[in-house]
């Protein structure tokens, strides 16, 4: 009819595939260069390189930063801040005194763990006759117990001159907190005005290997309905501290190496949209663990696991 207008209607297979129902979750890359992703995107591995962390003390010579003590407790020892030969120091002696048979050192308020590295200028002064020097002048860097600081742990010889000597020892295998003293014993009932002096000392400490990585791998939603997921755990040993989150919801975590969280909360995600996986993680040693991700419909129609795993070199 002159005029009239044609209409085109969708045909039964037309409609069918505009509106095919589609459940699909992948895993996608992230920020972390270390992931592989299976070529069907159902299974993700990361190789997670957990560095040591440098903590670096320079201690002043400053009488705030430190205190005395003998071993046996109790005994005569003198500190103060001092000059000697060109630097600034900390000074600690029995200079003055007749008592002997014990060690004497300056130590510093902060307690330490784990595995440091003390650097710094120790001078040992006295005033034995030359024939009586040897074996007798020396400085000793001292290991002390923390709660007990007239227990000594062990001790490191780092000088035996009344000049300037730079010194490093790395302080290894010792349990529990301990401080780092400087002196030198005391074993002769005649005052031989023993002094140790300290200058320059910076102690560096090895934090446990840990590792943050924001964007680890991405789950994404590639399909046509809306879906849940949520990640568990199913095995792994390894690490001190593990927390793995999606899109900010916590969803496993280890702690002191027990599992206190092995399941997360269902985490909704529309068509085209994705979340990201995030992982912080402490410990030394080889680990691996293995990560379910469970998908579903939100009526439960369609389900999927995908597979994370994460591991040490």
């Amino acid at each position: 009819m002159p005029g009239a207008k044609a209409v085109f209607l969708a045909g039964p297979r037309e409609d069918v595939g505009r509106y095919r129902r589609v459940f699909r979750v992948v895993f996608e890359r992230g920020s972390y260069d270390g992931l592989a992703i299976s070529p069907d995107g159902r299974r993700a591995e990361a190789v997670l390189e957990l560095k040591p962390v440098i903590e670096l003390l320079s201690v002043p010579a400053d009488l705030k930063r430190w205190s005395k003590a003998t071993s046996p407790p109790h005994k005569p020892v003198k500190l103060w801040e001092s000059r000697y030969r060109g630097r600034k120091c900390i000074a600690v002696s029995t200079i003055g005194f007749r008592s002997y048979g014990y060690d004497f050192y300056a130590y510093v308020k902060k307690t330490f763990s784990g595995v440091v590295t003390v650097r710094g200028y120790v001078a040992a002064a006295d005033t034995f006759w030359p024939w009586l020097i040897h074996g007798r002048r020396a400085a000793y860097l001292y290991v002390l117990d923390a709660d007990n600081p007239s227990r000594i742990i062990r001790k490191y010889k780092i000088g035996k001159d009344p000049a300037w000597k730079r010194f490093k020892v790395r302080v290894e295998g010792v349990g529990g907190e301990y401080l780092i003293a400087f002196g030198r014993p005391d074993l002769w009932a005649h005052d031989w005005g023993l002094k140790v002096y300290v200058s320059g000392v910076e102690i560096e400490r090895e934090l446990e290997p840990s590792l943050r990585v924001e964007g680890l791998a991405r789950l994404a939603n590639r399909g046509s309905i809306d879906v849940r997921v949520r990640l568990k755990l199913v095995a792994g040993h390894g690490l001190r501290e593990l927390v793995v989150t999606l899109g900010g919801v916590k969803q496993v975590v280890v702690s002191d190496g027990d599992v206190v969280l092995g399941e997360g909360s269902w985490v909704t995600l529309s068509p085209g949209r994705a979340e990201t996986v995030s992982i912080e993680c402490k410990g030394a040693g080889d680990f691996v663990y293995r990560i379910l991700v469970e998908a579903s419909s939100l009526d439960g129609a369609e389900m999927e696991r995908l597979e994370l795993t994460l591991k040490s070199p």
